[in-house]
């Protein structure tokens, strides 16, 4: 049997007295080892709620200034002692066996890294939306496509104590610090290991940090461009991964880091190998070929060549909400007022209540900055509503 004392749940807050009696009291239930608040500061009673639930099990410290969730997380590592911990956000809550699951998976794997599938929460009804599981695909050398998107239902995972202070958060960051840690740990050859069993619960409101799309968008294109094409392409010679899967790979990880031309050379360099780009990359349902086609079109469009753009994603087969405001997006841009509508109106078809088509189409009229999807939309369920 697993020692529970060997791993420290950990929980970072702030004024988060609404939820915080959910948390504590799923991490009670689930162990009797050490748990851990990182109280950043707050002002209200978070502290005195989670102490009283959780007694002796809880020892709280408040970092000594409050810069966001990535200098929390980093004073928990300060000062975790046991040889695991794992992450709990302090809105959600876990299964009870989830930390006697993780122990015993670490002691067998060897892994530095553990994540777990998730249910999705509403949070104002408390009703389960959507089961959040582990992608297939990630396996092996699929873990690269995290340089893609994050796909793991989440990055509220386990780690390995040590392994984890030695990779350490970006205390700058106070948005997908845990996407950060998660790159750098896979560029220092962290062992990643994979639960398909649901063992987490998240939370979603409409005003959660995670929500936030743009600001996600900023830091997520920060901790990508931290990592250069040369870098990661060295990374994954050998790995496993196909000439396809690494090249659509590097291509969006230019496009993301805001590297365009990179990434239109990229899709233009691979054109000639017809045989090896009509491999299907999933999820998606489509070739590499196709999926390059797409990203040459958005980083096109972001270097301010729409009529390019417009070659590039006609040769595209893609039927998805992101081609066709793309598309439109292009006629925007090129002063074609009735065909930005159609394609908008088309995106909006395809996926109701897609917000950059939406906010295109109100903007057709009186030309703004418009919205670009710059990646393939994930077909999968995700945290995001940026689904299709």
């Amino acid at each position: 049997m697993p020692d529970l004392k060997d791993i420290t749940i950990a929980i970072c807050a702030f004024n988060a007295e609404a939820t915080i009696k959910r948390a504590v009291t799923s991490a009670v239930q689930a162990t009797d080892g050490p748990i851990l608040l990182v109280d950043d500061h707050s002002i209200d009673q978070t502290a005195v709620i989670a102490q009283n639930i959780a007694g002796r099990q809880l020892t709280i410290v408040r970092p000594a200034e409050k810069l966001g969730i990535g200098n929390a997380r980093s004073a928990a590592l300060d000062v975790i002692r046991t040889p695991y911990g794992m992450w709990l956000d302090a809105d959600d809550e876990i299964s009870p066996d989830r930390p006697a699951r993780f122990c015993q998976a670490f002691e067998q794997t060897g892994a530095d890294l553990i994540f777990d599938a998730a249910d999705l929460i509403d949070g104002a009804s408390n009703d389960k939306t959507a089961q959040l599981e582990m992608p297939t695909f990630l396996e092996g050398s699929g873990i690269w496509r995290l340089f893609e998107r994050n796909w793991l239902p989440g990055l509220w995972g386990g780690f390995r104590s040590d392994f984890a202070r030695a990779t350490g958060y970006d205390r700058t960051f106070y948005n997908s610090e845990d996407y950060d840690f998660t790159l750098r740990a896979l560029m220092a050859g962290g062992r990643f290991h994979m639960i398909k069993t649901c063992g987490y619960r998240y939370y979603h409101y409409p005003a959660s940090v995670s929500r936030n799309l743009d600001q996600a968008t900023n830091f997520t294109s920060a901790a990508i461009a931290k990592h250069s094409l040369k870098a990661i392409k060295g990374q994954m010679k050998g790995s496993g991964m196909s000439e396809a899967e690494q090249t659509f790979l590097r291509c969006t990880v230019a496009v993301s880091a805001g590297k365009y031309q990179d990434a239109v050379q990229i899709a233009e360099a691979a054109r000639p190998e017809t045989q090896v780009m009509v491999q299907v990359i999933a999820p998606y349902g489509a070739s590499a070929a196709t999926l390059l086609a797409f990203l040459a079109g958005s980083a096109l469009l972001k270097l301010g060549q729409p009529q390019e753009a417009l070659k590039q994603l006609n040769t595209s087969p893609l039927k998805t909400a992101a081609h066709s405001n793309n598309i439109g997006v292009c006629h925007q841009l090129l002063g074609d007022v009735d065909q930005a509508q159609h394609y908008f109106n088309q995106a909006l078809r395809i996926l109701p209540g897609y917000v950059d088509a939406a906010a295109n189409l109100k903007a057709a009229v009186t030309p703004t900055t418009p919205r670009i999807t710059l990646l393939p939309m994930r077909p999968t369920l995700s945290r995001s509503s940026y689904s299709e």
